[in-house]
């Protein structure tokens, strides 16, 4: 449900001219009426200011930025998988923020209902005035009409039969609920937004928002992959080097030293094909002669035990019993 700028137009005031109090009394008991439902709409849930509509972009586009910077910062999967679910939340957001600008309803200005509409469906690829002609001209318009709404409308018995197989198996794959988003990728999203033939005057600003998306999608995957690559780059042209190095040499390992703390490291070299091989441990020289009772640098403690002059230790013992 959007917003909407203003209340609606009576539609039966509007076509029979007639007065709230005369003959527009009865519509409202006529089946499938409307008015009912808009009279009891408070008029408080249209008032749009601008400042609200402004907040509500830059709460989401703040929320969808912690959540990109969060995917480049941590790989821990777990991680991962619970900033894919804000990501997804993030851009459904900031879908919503551009459904209401599409039907002119979050902000008085139609100008600027344009442009926080087109921001707000860069993130997820969708052309703007695409959307705005075939959800608000066509689907709203026709809803569920055979021929003219494409969203959601049933085969017959005949288009069933002339079917192939696959075309029969992604028909039920769409249909059931898990199969929606394959449906508006493929239907909407694909054909309709991306790649379909508009109306003649629909065509220019069309064509203009689907270069911004090509671009945005253009952009900004190279900017991750510059990022990631940075991120890793340094380390993989040491290891490159590291491999040049041991072929010269002729030798059959590589060994790379880690911290023990080092997790997105130690997940770098794993991805690497580097298995483990030892787990080393560091002692402060000082500590180590407390521990072991042994005298101070200075001076104080117990002696340090020394063999006596000329005992016979343990490669002499093995000597001897060699060579008797």
């Amino acid at each position: 449900m959007s917003l909407l700028s203003s209340p609606p137009a009576d539609p039966i005031l509007a076509r029979t001219g007639r007065d709230a109090e005369g003959d527009a009394d009865d519509a409202k008991d006529k089946p499938g009426s409307l008015l009912p439902v808009l009279r009891a709409i408070p008029k408080s849930a249209y008032e749009n200011p601008t400042w609200k509509g402004l907040a509500y972009f830059g709460r989401d586009l703040v929320v969808y930025a912690a959540v990109v910077a969060g995917l480049i910062a941590f790989d821990h999967p777990l991680v991962v998988i619970a900033l894919w679910v804000l990501a997804a939340l993030a851009v459904s957001a900031l879908f919503i923020v551009g459904h209401d600008s599409a039907h002119e309803a979050l902000f008085k200005s139609r100008r600027l209902n344009s442009i926080i509409g087109h921001l707000s469906m860069l993130p997820a690829w969708h052309v703007y005035e695409g959307w705005a002609l075939g959800h608000n001209r066509i689907h709203h318009k026709y809803t569920v009409r055979q021929g003219m709404d494409f969203v959601w409308h049933p085969y017959t018995v005949r288009q069933w039969r002339k079917m192939s197989r696959f075309q029969r198996l992604r028909h039920r794959l769409e249909w059931s609920w898990v199969g929606a988003g394959v449906y508006y990728t493929r239907e909407i999203w694909w054909h309709k937004m991306m790649v379909g033939r508009p109306p003649a005057r629909w065509v220019k600003p069309i064509r203009r928002d689907r270069i911004i998306i090509n671009s945005w999608i253009a952009v900004t995957c190279s900017v991750l992959a510059a990022v990631g690559y940075a991120a890793a780059g340094i380390g993989g042209a040491l290891l490159a080097a590291a491999v040049g190095y041991a072929d010269e040499l002729g030798l059959a390992y590589v060994i790379a030293g880690v911290a023990t703390g080092g997790r997105d490291a130690n997940r770098f070299l794993a991805r690497l094909g580097f298995a483990p091989l030892v787990l080393r441990r560091i002692a402060p020289v000082g500590a180590l002669r407390r521990t072991l009772g042994l005298v101070d640098a200075l001076g104080g403690g117990r002696q340090v035990p020394r063999r006596r002059p000329g005992a016979r230790g343990l490669p002499a013992v093995r000597a001897a019993r060699r060579f008797p």
